[in-house]
Order: C-alpha cells, then structure tokens, then sequence
C-alpha cells in the first residue's frame, strides 16, 4: 500500500508540475521526479549566484578516531546478509555532523529535489538517488577545492557503534520516538558521544558500498569498501518512515543506484581533512577471516 500510494502521489506531482521531463520511466515501473520538477522559494542568500566559492562553512564535520570494532552480527543473531560478525578496523575521517539538508543542496544544485519541502530548509534532503550525490558531490568540490565522499559502510557503522551503547549501537536517545515519525530539521535529538546527529531514524542514508549479501564472508580487515562491482548501492540508519523499534545500527538495504525516495538522504565524508592517519596497532591486527569472526564471537559471549 505504500509503494502504490507513493507512486500515486508522484504522477500527481509530476502532472500538476507542467515539465515536460519532471517525470522519468525507470525499469520495473518505477517512477521519479527529477531534480528540475520543484524548485521552492528559497532565500536569496542561498542563490547559487550569490553562494562564497571557496568555503563550506554551512556544514560541520566531527573528527572520527579511527579503531577497530566487531561490524555486523553473529549467525542467528542477525539476517543473512548482516553476519558473519568480523573484526573491522579504519582509519580517522571527519564524518558530517549532520545529514546535508533542503538549504544546503539548493546552495550547490540551484535546486530541492525534497518532496516534503514543507519541512523547511534545515530539513534533511530527500528524493536524491546515489547518482545525483555524486553529482553534487563533485560541484561541492569543485568549488570548495576541498575532497568529498560518502562513508563506506565499515565508517558509518563505526561512528554509531562509538556511542554509549558500544555492543551495539543502539541509544535510545538519538533514536526518534513512535510519536515522532515525521521528517523532521537536523538535530534536534541527541547526538551520539561523538556529537554526530540523526544517524538512526532520521532518512536512510546512503554509503559508497556496492550491495553483496555475503561480502561479510570475504570483507578485508582493514577500510573495507565493499564489492568491486554490484547492482545496488548499500543505504543504513533507518527513517522517519520506519518503526523505531526496528532501527539498528547493523541493518542493511539496498537500491539501484537512480532510485529516488522522500525517506532516502545522506551525510558526506571530508577526508582531506584528516590530521593523521590511525595506525593499527600489531597486537590488533589479525590474519585470516577465521580468527576475526572467532574474537568476534568470543566478545559477544561475554557481552
């Protein structure tokens, strides 16, 4: 019911919009508004015309302390593509403080793509698929002179599971409540102990994984990127949209990489601002997948 109301929704705002390409055909019958179908009233501060071309400084970015953790759960413990448990180690990034907002795309793309516009511009962005971040992930660059990305799903998974709630992840202050499920401005809940917001419960939030349902059978110890090739990209954190109960830092979905939905955003990575890389220390570092997943397993006994 709600795929059939959403794709009801969308012809009906691709009709009243009067743009001749505001509606796209993809396979297997999906339909979305392109970026150039809405375009909101904005402040003219926020006119890519009048927009600094040399500074970022509407976003924020927290130093992530790079180290290793257990990623995903133990067979039985989690759904197939969520297991085995495995050592995972990475570097320091600076990871977004927020999800970029309604305002903070207009700035860049001179467009809000954002279905549910109403929220207001510190809204985070919604109804941008994998691609079109790339594509405002290379103007962002090209005028800050600075390098951006999206967190790999090892990064994004270690920034929640370095709260409080470190066996795993899950802070029921950070997380929305039943009566709370509506898209709502950037950070207003809690942020997590390293002051990163909305990371669960807020919009699915894209990584720069390709989808394999058995990488964790296979995935490198040290920064894993997922799958060299794929057919989906990985998305995690929970929405809005989603019971709270069923947001856990471990889920895992998967769209194709144009896909487009009013619960589906994203927050960047700035690596070029690292001051130093995180060394694994020897004493840390394991050989062979077997001898992780057994320390994995071994600390969830114990938990």
């Amino acid at each position: 019911m709600k795929k059939m109301f959403f794709l009801a929704v969308t012809m009906m705002l691709c009709l009243a919009s009067g743009v001749s390409q505001a509606c796209v055909d993809l396979p297997e019958g999906i339909i979305v508004i392109a970026s150039a179908a809405y375009t909101p009233s904005m402040n003219n501060s926020l006119s890519p015309d009048n927009a600094s071309t040399d500074s970022d400084s509407s976003m924020e970015f927290v130093h992530v302390t790079g180290g290793c953790y257990c990623m995903g759960f133990n067979p039985g413990e989690g759904l197939r593509d969520t297991t085995p448990a495995h050592q995972v180690c990475v570097d320091d990034y600076y990871m977004g403080k927020y999800e970029v907002t309604q305002a903070q795309w207009y700035e860049i793309m001179g467009t809000n793509p954002s279905t549910i516009s109403s929220c207001g511009d510190d809204c985070p962005v919604v109804d941008v698929s994998w691609n079109d971040v790339q594509e405002f992930i290379q103007r962002l660059s090209e005028r800050t002179g600075k390098i951006y990305r999206l967190p790999t799903e090892a990064e994004w998974e270690y920034a929640v599971r370095s709260s409080v709630a470190q066996e795993t992840g899950v802070d029921a202050s950070t997380v929305p409540s039943e009566e709370k499920r509506t898209l709502r401005p950037v950070g207003q809940l809690q942020p997590n102990d390293l002051g990163i917001y909305d990371m669960q419960g807020s919009v699915w939030e894209w990584t720069s994984d390709w989808y394999n349902r058995d990488y964790y059978n296979d995935s490198p110890q040290n920064n894993p990127e997922g799958p060299v090739v794929g057919m989906y990209r990985v998305l995690r954190g929970g929405s809005w949209d989603d019971n709270p109960s069923s947001i856990h830092p471990t889920v895992r979905v998967r769209y194709e990489p144009w896909i487009k939905r009013p619960w589906v955003g994203f927050r960047l990575i700035s690596p070029d601002q690292q001051s130093a890389k995180y060394k694994v220390p020897d004493a840390l570092t394991l050989t062979g997948n077997t001898r992780q997943n057994h320390q994995c397993v071994q600390q969830a006994l114990v938990r």
